[in-house]
C-alpha cells in the first residue's frame, strides 16, 4: 500500500495569519488607548482593591 497524499493546508494557515493578524490590530490600538485615557475619580479606588487582590487579601475584611 501507498501513502495517500494529503491535502494542502491552507485554511489553517488563513486561520492562524488572520488571528495573528487580529492580535497584531489590538495591540497597535493599545498606546493610543493608553495615552488618551482619561481617569476617573474612583480610579484609585479601583487600583487599590485590585492590588490587595493581588496579594492574597480579602477586600472589606482584610483593609477597610
Amino acid at each position: 500500500m501507498g501513502v495517500l497524499p494529503t491535502a494542502p493546508r491552507a485554511p489553517e494557515r488563513w486561520l492562524s495569519l488572520g488571528v495573528l493578524g487580529l492580535i497584531a490590530f489590538a495591540l497597535a490600538l493599545r498606546p493610543p488607548m493608553l495615552v488618551n485615557a482619561r481617569l476617573g475619580s474612583d480610579e484609585v479606588s479601583h487600583l487599590h482593591t485590585a492590588w490587595a487582590v493581588a496579594q492574597g487579601q480579602v477586600p472589606y475584611r482584610d483593609f477597610r
